[in-house]
């Protein structure tokens, strides 16, 4: 993904392009994400599923919580659910597929806990109903709606970053599409002014390191940017430079 423009908030001058730190900066540091949390909605016809995943320095968990809706609730509840899920390695490399049945005891809504360094392939959700049995399945590979919260750390300055939108699937991959950008930086001592923030990122078509540069137009103690995304551009880090 690639910023393609910051939008003029706060007294912040956006400056769009690559350029060299001039050498006066007293001091510099990387803002470091130490807590977290995203949330994905799924809608479908009778349930409504919400992945969670929830972060805090070393440990986390994600849940998968389907609940019917209510205009089905009378008449739909939940007998069971089938999941398949891709377990991996702590590196990431995939190691089998495995299958579990959650019990959901005729009720309206169930929650799951995703095992870990796993995520699920396909879920199949069992109805009972006064008639007969109803299943609903999906493999995720589908329209959904996505928020995310992180909260960013130094020594010198900590930030808050917000972030809505919603997955598509294009050729067989899904695509993150931001709706809403916002973040926040505050300065953790009146003794440190914010003289630049810097966004790295990486050009993922000339595979070349990209950064965008935004000057505080006044150094108080705290600023706030709001900026857009396209596709070319992967975010890697952001780091902040003192007088």
């Amino acid at each position: 993904m690639k910023f393609s423009k910051f939008l003029l908030i706060l007294g912040i001058v956006a400056i769009v392009g690559i350029f060299t730190v001039n050498a006066s900066f007293a001091v510099s540091e990387d803002l470091l994400t130490y807590q977290g949390s995203q949330y994905i909605s799924y809608d479908k016809k009778i349930s409504s599923i919400d992945y969670k995943y929830v972060f805090k320095d070393k440990k986390d968990n994600a849940n998968l919580n389907i609940k019917v809706k209510k205009d089905y609730q009378n008449k739909y509840k939940i007998k069971s659910v089938n999941t398949k899920f891709f377990v991996y390695d702590k590196k990431g490399v995939f190691q089998k597929s495995i299958y579990k049945d959650y019990n959901g005891k005729n009720k309206n809504s169930i929650s799951i806990k995703i095992p870990k360094y796993s995520s699920i392939a396909k879920l199949t959700i069992n109805y009972k109903t006064k008639s007969n049995l109803k299943k609903e399945s999906t493999n995720f590979y589908m329209r959904s709606s996505f928020k995310q919260k992180l909260y960013l750390q130094s020594n010198r300055s900590k930030a808050n970053v917000l972030e809505k939108g919603y997955n598509k699937v294009n050729s067989g991959k899904i695509i993150y599409v931001p709706t809403y950008q916002k973040i926040k930086i505050y300065t953790k001592s009146k003794n440190y002014k914010i003289k630049l923030i810097r966004f790295m990122g990486l050009n993922t078509t000339s595979k070349m390191k990209q950064n965008i540069d935004v000057v505080p137009r006044d150094a108080n103690e705290w600023v706030a940017v709001s900026y857009e995304f396209i596709e070319d551009l992967k975010p890697l880090g952001i780091r902040l430079y003192y007088y």
